[in-house]
C-alpha cells in the first residue's frame, strides 16, 4: 500500500471516482477545488491511496489556507495580506473525507492515509489541521474511523450536527413526515400565491445579488460579494452541482435558497428572506424547502442536508434555537458528528484560534 500526493489532478477522472464511491461528497471533488482556487486563491492537496497493483483504495482532498485567509478576500491589498497570513499561519482544512473505493480494511487504509497527511503537515510547516471529519452520509463508518482522530493521535473533538432528510420515500410520505407547522406554512404560502422559480442564467446573478444584500443587511449580517456568487456559479452550475431557487409572489422576489448538488445529496446554503416577506408573514422559506424537497425527490436524489444546527439546542442562544426548531420540522433525522483539530505548533495554533474568534465577534 502506498500514498501518492498531487497538487493537481485530472478533473474528470478524480470526480468520477468520487461520484462512484459511497460517502462521496461535493467537498472532495476537483470542481470544488476549482471554486476555492478561483474565488479564494486557495490551493488543494490531493492524496490517493493505492495497492501495489495500482488499484485506488481511497481519495482525500485537503485545502491549504490560513485561518484568516477568507477574512481578507476582496479587501484592499488582498494578495499581500493573504500571502503574509498564509506564511504565518498555514492551516489544513479537511471536509468530509476520505472517500473509500474499497470495502475491506478501511481502518488500515485510513491509518496509512492519516500518517501520510501528518507527515505532509510536519514537513511543510502546517500549524493546524482544522475541523477534520469523515463523510456524514454513507459508507465511511465514521464511528470507527473517528477513533483514529481522538484516541491514538491527540485530535481535539468538536461536536457538530445537522438534519438529513431522506428523499427516497414517495411524495405523500414525505408530506406526512413533515411536522404540522411545516404543512400549515406550505399551504398558507400556496394560498398567498407564492411560487418557486430557478435561476437559469449568469445574467440573473446581479439582480439576485442585490436582493441578497438587502435581505442580509436588514437583519444586521454581512452580505456576500457578487464575485463570490459568480465564482460559485461559473465553477459549479455548468456541472449541475449548484442551483439557486427563488420564491415570488407575482413579480415580487421574496426569498432565495442555494443548493449544492452532488452524488444524490442536496446541501442548502445562502437562505435569505426579504423584510417584506417577514413583515407580511409570507412563508417563502417554507415554500422553498418543500419545493426543493420535491425537486430532489423527482430527480432521484437520496438526501437533503439542511446544512447544520447547534448540537445542544436546549442551551443555545434564542437565534440558534429558532434555527434548530425551523429545521427540525422537515422530517429529517438529527445527525450528530464530531470534527477534529490537531495543532502541530500548539502555541501558534492557540493564538490563531483566539485571534480568529475575536475577529469574528468584532465583525458581527
Amino acid at each position: 500500500m502506498k500514498v501518492k500526493i498531487f497538487n493537481s489532478v485530472d478533473e474528470n477522472s478524480w470526480d468520477s471516482m468520487v461520484a462512484g464511491a459511497e460517502g462521496g461528497s461535493i467537498y472532495q471533488t476537483s470542481r470544488w477545488a476549482s471554486f476555492l482556487k478561483g474565488y479564494l486563491g486557495l490551493r488543494s492537496v490531493f492524496f490517493r491511496v493505492e495497492e501495489e497493483s495500482g488499484k485506488t483504495l481511497a481519495l482525500l482532498r485537503l485545502t491549504r489556507e490560513s485561518s484568516f485567509h477568507r477574512l481578507m478576500i476582496e479587501k484592499p491589498f488582498e494578495r499581500l495580506l493573504t500571502s503574509v497570513a498564509d506564511r504565518i499561519a498555514p492551516t489544513i482544512k479537511w471536509q468530509a473525507g476520505p472517500v473509500f473505493l474499497c470495502e475491506n480494511d478501511r481502518e488500515k487504509v485510513f491509518e496509512e492515509l492519516l500518517s501520510e497527511v501528518e507527515r505532509f503537515c510536519r514537513e511543510t510547516g502546517i500549524v493546524l489541521i482544522d475541523g477534520a471529519y469523515n463523510s456524514i452520509y454513507e459508507g465511511a463508518d465514521p464511528s470507527n474511523l473517528a477513533d483514529y482522530f481522538s484516541r491514538q493521535r491527540g485530535y481535539e473533538p468538536r461536536e457538530q450536527a445537522t438534519f438529513l432528510v431522506d428523499l427516497r420515500p414517495d411524495e405523500d410520505l414525505l408530506w406526512q413526515n413533515l411536522k404540522q407547522s411545516a404543512r400549515k406554512a406550505i399551504r398558507r404560502s400556496f394560498e398567498d400565491g407564492l411560487r418557486m422559480e430557478r435561476l437559469e442564467n449568469e445574467s440573473e446573478l446581479g439582480k439576485y445579488h442585490e436582493f441578497v444584500c438587502d435581505c442580509r443587511r436588514s437583519i444586521g449580517l454581512i452580505p456576500p460579494t457578487l464575485r463570490n456568487i459568480t465564482e460559485l456559479w461559473r465553477n459549479l452550475h455548468p456541472a449541475g452541482m449548484l442551483e439557486i431557487f427563488c420564491a415570488y409572489r407575482d413579480n415580487d422576489l421574496l426569498g432565495g435558497l442555494g443548493i449544492w448538488h452532488w452524488g444524490g445529496v442536496l446541501i442548502e446554503w445562502g437562505s435569505v428572506q426579504s423584510e417584506k416577506a417577514r413583515q407580511a408573514k409570507l412563508y417563502s422559506s417554507d415554500l422553498l424547502k418543500w419545493e426543493i424537497m420535491r425537486w430532489g425527490h423527482q430527480k432521484g436524489d437520496r438526501l437533503y442536508d439542511l446544512a447544520g444546527v447547534v448540537p445542544q439546542p436546549e442551551s443555545a442562544a434564542p437565534k440558534h434555537k429558532g434555527i434548530y426548531q425551523f429545521k427540525a420540522k422537515w422530517g429529517g433525522a438529527f445527525r450528530l458528528y464530531r470534527a477534529y483539530s490537531k495543532p502541530f505548533k500548539r502555541i501558534r495554533a492557540t493564538v490563531i484560534h483566539k485571534g480568529f474568534g475575536l475577529i469574528r465577534r468584532l465583525r458581527r
